[in-house]
């Protein structure tokens, strides 16, 4: 993190390194520091079934849904919106880092989904495989940002962080989850699918919302309505979703019988 920064005010400049910390405070900090709370909390519940792989399997590939649920609509949301909230948060002179923000959301997104794993290797003692990991992420991200850096300035080394960010992504699962909980691919692909599906919605209508009334209201309007839009996408693909692990969420959270009925439980 600290090279991070240097790099950023030494090689991209103080004004551009100013603009690429914005977006990044904005889209991945934010996961950052709430999923490992997450974690945290569920990592004596992981522990304790330990020894017992396939109920280990479940709750995690669970936990990994449920992680992504909380993330994706707020991101892609974010994403979406970023041509907007940029100007109206930051003001028009911040407009160079609309494109920032939209990828580092990938990243954001990315990322929050890979906090659960060092939940699973704490409660399986398996911590070595993170370490031995992070040492190969951490050899993969400098040439990553040099040469973005390089080639394009701060979109480069965004796309970098990207590119680096999608190969942890799917090298995770071959060198840290199935060594731990056997050959899964197929649940870890649907773990991940369902937050994505639950939230296409909230990207679309607020895309669509935005094109439509772009040049008939002014920019805070059509921000607000984006937002209200996407929101309401979401809640209404919760209510009306009948996958098993929603159902069970929902009928965790709502304990009123007219609730239960409304979300569509039981």
């Amino acid at each position: 993190r600290i090279y991070r920064r240097w790099y950023w005010r030494e090689i991209l400049g103080a004004s551009v390194a100013g603009g690429y910390n914005l977006a990044y405070n904005v889209a991945v900090v934010p996961p950052a520091k709430l999923n490992p709370i997450i974690t945290r909390v569920l990592f004596p519940a992981f522990a304790k079934i330990q020894d017992d792989t396939e109920k280990l399997r479940v709750n995690f590939y669970k936990l990994l849904s449920v992680v992504g649920i909380i993330n994706f609509p707020a991101l892609l949301g974010l994403m979406v919106v970023a041509n907007n909230f940029v100007p109206l948060v930051f003001g028009e002179k911040w407009n160079s880092i609309i494109p920032i923000l939209q990828l580092l959301c990938v990243v954001g997104l990315l990322r929050s989904v890979g906090n659960p794993i060092g939940s699973l290797l704490m409660a399986k003692a398996r911590v070595d495989i993170s370490f031995k990991f992070n040492v190969f992420k951490t050899f993969l991200f400098i040439p990553a940002i040099l040469i973005g850096g390089h080639l394009a300035g701060a979109i480069g080394v965004t796309l970098g962080f990207l590119v680096v960010q999608i190969i942890n992504t799917i090298l995770s699962y071959f060198v840290m989850i199935k060594p731990v909980l056997g050959s899964s691919y197929r649940q870890y692909i649907l773990s991940l699918w369902l937050p994505f599906y639950l939230s296409l919605p909230t990207f679309i209508t607020s895309y669509g919302a935005g094109k439509l009334v772009d040049g008939y209201l002014p920019l805070s309007g059509v921000f607000a309505l984006q937002v209200v839009v996407g929101i309401l996408s979401f809640i209404l693909m919760i209510i009306f979703s009948r996958n098993a692990l929603v159902m069970e969420i929902k009928n965790q959270l709502v304990g009123s019988a007219k609730m239960k009925k409304l979300l569509r439980v039981g």
